[in-house]
C-alpha cells in the first residue's frame, strides 16, 4: 500500500508509508502540487524536488533519482504560480537537469521543449526584469542547440515555445526587445511555423509599447485582419493596443491613426463583427491620444468622447463605462489647453466622476491623480 505525504507550514515533508516512496509516489505529489491554487504549493514542490536531488546526489539509502517528468511537473508548477522567485527557481531546475543529461546522456532525464516553454513563461511574468530579453534569447539558443545535438522531436522548437518567447518579449522594453521579436518572426517563417493568435497579439503589443505603432498596425491589418484562419480573429484588445501605441507617439499622425482605427472598429462592428466592439479602453486610448496632441480641437473632442461613454453607460452598455483614467485624461487635456474656463470644467469632470462612482460605476472612483489634475 502506497503511503501519503504530509506538509508542514515550514515546507518540511514527511511520508507516512508502509513502503518507501518511489518515482510514482513523488510524481503524484508533484502533480497534486502543480494544480494547487496557492503559489506556496509550487514552492513546496520545488523544495521537495531539491531534497530528492540532494538525497540522490549524496547516494542516501533508498534515495529516488528524479526523472524528467518530476522536473517538468515542478517547473510547470512554478511557471503558473506567479511567485516572485518562480522564474529563477524554474531556470535553476532546468539548468540542473541539463547538466545531469549532458553528464549521463540518459533518455530518462532528457529535457523537453515544454520545460523551456514553461521557464520562458515564468520569465515573461516577472516584472521589471532588465535582462528579460537576454534570458529568453539564451533559452531559445539552448533549446536549438540541444535539438541540433539530439534530433529528438521532443526538443524541436514549436509554436508553443515561440509563442512563449513572444509573450515574454511583449512585456520587455527597448530596441533589443523589438529586434528579438523580429528575429523570432523570421525564425518561425524559416521553419514554416505559422503564428497563432496569441503570437500575433504578443507581436502587436511588443511593437506598440516600444515606439513602433506603425509596425503594430501593419501586423494587425496585414496578418490578423487579413487571415483566413478562423482561429485568428482580431478583437477590441488588438485595436486598443495599437491605438495606445499611436497615442504614445504624441504626433499629428498618431492622433490621425488613432481616429482612423476607431472608425475602422465602428465600421466593422456596425457590419456585424462583435469581436471588435469598442470598449472603455478603446475610447480612453483615443482620449490619451487627444491629451498628448497639439490639435486645437483636442480638448473639446476629448470631452465629447467622454460624454459619449457616459451616455452609452447610462443606456446600459457596461463595456464602455468611463473609468478614473478616462476622466483624469480629459482633465489633463483641459489642464494643458487654452480653454478660458478650463479650471471650472475640470472641476465639473471631477464631480461627474464622483457621481458615476456613487451611482455604482466603481471604476470611476476618483484617485489622487484626478485631484492633482484639477
Amino acid at each position: 500500500m502506497r503511503g501519503t505525504t504530509e506538509f508542514s507550514e515550514n515546507n518540511d515533508f514527511s511520508f507516512n508509508v508502509s513502503a518507501p516512496p518511489d518515482e510514482r509516489t513523488y510524481a503524484s505529489v508533484f502533480k497534486a502540487l502543480r494544480y494547487a491554487k496557492s503559489p506556496r504549493e509550487a514552492i513546496k514542490a520545488e523544495t521537495l524536488l531539491n531534497e530528492m536531488i540532494d538525497s540522490y546526489t549524496r547516494q542516501d539509502k533508498g534515495a529516488v533519482r528524479p526523472n524528467a517528468r518530476h522536473f517538468g511537473t515542478v517547473i510547470a508548477a512554478l511557471a503558473r504560480s506567479g511567485h516572485y522567485e518562480a522564474a529563477d527557481k524554474a531556470k535553476k531546475l532546468l539548468k540542473t537537469l541539463l547538466v545531469w543529461y549532458h553528464d549521463s546522456n540518459d533518455y530518462e532525464i532528457m529535457p523537453n521543449g515544454s520545460m523551456f516553454c514553461d521557464v520562458i513563461v515564468a520569465i515573461g511574468r516577472r516584472r521589471n526584469d532588465r535582462h528579460k530579453v537576454l534570458k529568453v534569447s539564451n533559452l531559445l539558443k539552448n533549446l536549438r542547440d540541444l535539438y541540433d545535438e539530439t534530433g529528438s522531436d521532443r526538443l524541436q522548437p514549436n509554436v508553443a515555445v515561440y509563442g512563449a518567447a513572444l509573450g515574454a518579449l511583449s512585456s520587455a522594453n527597448g530596441e533589443d526587445a523589438v529586434q528579438m521579436v523580429e528575429d523570432v518572426i523570421d525564425e518561425m517563417k524559416s521553419k514554416s511555423i505559422e503564428p497563432n493568435k496569441a503570437c500575433y497579439t504578443s507581436i502587436i503589443t511588443a511593437f506598440a509599447r516600444n515606439g513602433y505603432p506603425e509596425k503594430a498596425e501593419a501586423v494587425l491589418k496585414n496578418e490578423v485582419l487579413a487571415s483566413e484562419d478562423e482561429r485568428v480573429i482580431a478583437n477590441a484588445h488588438d485595436f486598443n493596443v495599437v491605438i495606445n501605441g499611436w497615442a504614445r507617439d504624441a504626433s499629428p499622425e498618431g492622433l490621425k491613426r488613432s481616429r482612423a482605427l476607431l472608425d475602422d472598429m465602428l465600421d466593422r462592428y456596425g457590419n456585424g463583427n462583435q469581436h471588435v466592439k469598442p470598449d472603455s479602453r478603446t475610447f480612453t486610448a483615443l482620449i490619451n491620444a487627444l491629451w498628448k496632441s497639439d490639435d486645437a480641437n483636442a480638448t473639446l473632442e476629448a470631452e465629447e468622447v467622454l460624454q459619449l461613454m457616459e451616455e452609452s453607460y447610462i443606456n446600459g452598455d457596461a463595456s464602455v463605462a468611463p473609468s478614473c483614467h478616462s476622466y483624469t485624461s480629459v482633465i489633463n487635456t483641459f489642464a494643458r489647453s487654452n480653454v478660458p474656463d478650463k479650471a471650472a470644467r475640470a472641476l465639473a469632470l471631477l464631480r461627474r466622476a464622483n457621481e458615476q462612482y456613487e451611482a455604482g460605476n466603481v471604476d470611476a472612483r476618483p484617485d489622487i491623480s484626478m485631484y492633482t489634475g484639477v
